[in-house]
């Protein structure tokens, strides 16, 4: 009745297989459309929620709250930008730098619409990244 040694490795390699998908998922290198939509709808939906509790009655929070919120949105806007966007960038088989265009007010929105609506090249697979 002694102790298998090959019970703690494959709990450390389950936890390490389990630990990249959640990279995967969290952290895609490629988006496909739908993927992408309901990404960029749960971020968005989360930056609302944030500025929804911009409006304070209490004016010694109010400073606090926009601290918060400035943090806040600059990390949905980072994780957007790099880890919704960039990966839909390159499953369009786009360059990269095509990102840039999602910090601009007007086009930002439009780039987005576009690649909704932009196929998965195929062959970007065998390109490294």
């Amino acid at each position: 009745m002694g102790i298998s040694l090959e019970t703690p490795i494959f709990w450390a390699e389950f936890s390490l297989d389990l630990m990249s998908r959640f990279e995967e998922v969290v952290f895609p290198k490629r988006l496909h459309r739908i993927s992408y939509l309901i990404r960029i709808v749960i971020a968005d939906v989360c930056l609302w929620l944030l500025l929804g509790t911009a409006s304070s009655s209490d004016p010694t929070i109010a400073g606090l709250r926009l601290v918060a919120i400035f943090v806040g949105g600059f990390i949905i806007g980072i994780y957007s930008l790099f880890f919704i966007l960039l990966p839909r960038v390159r499953d369009a088989g786009w360059n990269g730098w095509l990102v840039l265009l999602g910090l601009l007010p007007y086009i930002g929105p439009l780039f987005h619409v576009v690649l909704l609506f932009i196929p998965p090249k195929h062959d970007v697979i065998s390109e490294p990244i």
